[in-house]
């Protein structure tokens, strides 16, 4: 009925030019609209902050996480009286900054102006545009830079070979003196390619080509490094670390199975084995990438998994002379996660009695049983005819020997006098295992 009155109820709205209505569900929960606009609650230097470091680096920190987009050099800006102060403006986990590309002037006023371009996630902009003013050291900075960290640490271990490698300052520096001259990175003494980048108090080297597995490698700063305001680190500063080892990109492969491929002759208590051609692990390998089965059907059984081998244990016995398919699927991945890239798939058949011949070997015992019974499957002289009068009545199915009557009587234990022997009722049981032939 719901569905029926607001058919009609939009029909009507369209018909008479009304504006589209909206059901909601009353069970569907309201999400709550983010409209706060957002606000700036901390700055470094602090409101009318004196004695400034002339290569202050300056930060923004808001109430809220802001749209990045938002945060850049037209809606952060720094100015001296009417003169704009140029510098990289980036944000990063709800702060702002302004770092410098030269060293401000002594004893002097600088605004720093947020404007209402800046948006919170939701797209709320500031309310108005943020002011806040500070005024610099009248004391030049004559203190030189030092290397504060690095990454990699030195003497690290085990490095990635793509590796891009930081060295962090004490202060900002002049991004012109950090390049491929000033910041090296050696191996042994054979320079490594690659570009050197600045931002703020970091540098970043980030070589051309991956490094070698299982190297030392050696980064420098030398003296010709300098701060925004000229100043040079006092001496070179060196650290070395070793990359690790190289990652396995090597998908493995099946290189040996038990049985082997088109084997024959195999025990029905077979367990089934395969080797990789590497560790894998033991997780994926299991019972839905390692499979055993008989035509279509899947046989049943348990996986297990040591070193570089798998293990297949059906939970019973297999079919006598019967041929089974082995596959390990791409799902079978080694300790680096790399998998197969083709299903590797193989057969073998289990062994069996000696082939049987209907004629030599079943008609002498069905005749011992027509002896005793008028069963109507009309006997004959002639194999053929015997066979098929068998076939036409159902007796003996070859397509599906487990459905023919004559297995099922057997396999019920008739006859219950016992005047057949087993071995000439197993006979007829394996013949038509065997596929039942007219031979």
């Amino acid at each position: 009925m719901r569905k029926v009155i607001i058919s009609i109820v939009c029909a009507m709205a369209i018909f008479s030019g009304c504006e589209k209505i909206v059901f909601r569900n009353p069970s569907d929960p309201i999400t709550p609209t983010d409209t706060t606009p957002p606000t700036i609650t901390l700055t470094d230097p602090a409101n009318n902050a004196t004695g400034v470091a002339l290569t202050k680096q300056i930060a923004i920190t808001f109430s809220e996480a802001m749209d990045s987009t938002t945060i850049n050099s037209t809606t952060v800006t720094l100015m001296q009286g009417t003169t704009p102060v140029t510098g990289t403006v980036r944000y990063k986990s709800g702060i702002a900054t302004f770092s410098l590309i030269s060293s401000l002037t002594p004893n002097a006023v600088y605004i720093v102006t947020v404007t209402t371009g800046a948006k919170d996630v939701a797209g709320n902009a500031l309310v108005s545009n943020y002011t806040f003013s500070f005024t610099t050291t009248s004391t030049p900075d004559t203190t030189p830079p030092t290397v504060a960290s690095t990454d990699p640490a030195s003497s690290a271990t085990g490095v990635s070979l793509t590796k891009v490698v930081t060295v962090n300052f004490s202060k900002g520096m002049t991004a012109s003196t950090l390049n491929s001259s000033t910041f090296t990175l050696k191996q042994g003494t054979t320079s490594v390619t690659g570009a050197v980048a600045v931002s703020g108090t970091a540098a970043t080297f980030t070589p051309s080509a991956s490094l070698t597995p299982n190297s030392v490698y050696t980064g420098t700063i030398t003296t010709g490094a300098k701060d925004l305001s000229g100043n040079a680190i006092s001496a070179n500063y060196t650290f070395s670390f070793t990359t690790g080892a190289a990652a396995d990109l090597t998908p493995p492969t099946v290189v040996s199975t038990t049985p082997a491929n088109n084997a024959t002759g195999i025990a029905t208590s077979q367990v089934i084995s395969v080797t990789f051609s590497e560790a894998m692990t033991a997780s994926t390998i299991t019972t839905s990438t390692f499979t055993l089965k008989k035509g279509t059907s899947a046989v049943s059984g348990t996986v297990a998994y040591s070193g570089t081998t798998a293990t297949f244990t059906p939970s019973a016995a297999l079919t006598v002379s019967t041929v089974y398919t082995v596959s390990i699927s791409t799902g079978a991945k080694d300790l680096a996660g790399n998998a197969m890239t083709v299903s590797s798939t193989w057969n073998f058949t289990t062994t069996g009695p000696p082939p049987l011949s209907f004629a030599a070997d079943v008609i002498p015992v069905l005749n011992m049983c027509e002896s005793c019974h008028n069963h109507g499957w009309s006997p004959s002289s002639n194999a053929s005819t015997y066979y098929n009068n068998l076939v036409s009545r159902g007796y003996v199915k070859p397509t599906s020997y487990t459905s023919s009557t004559l297995y099922n009587k057997l396999q019920s234990g008739h006859p219950g006098s016992g005047s057949i022997s087993k071995v000439n009722t197993d006979k007829i049981i394996n013949w038509m295992i065997q596929g039942s032939l007219n031979n």
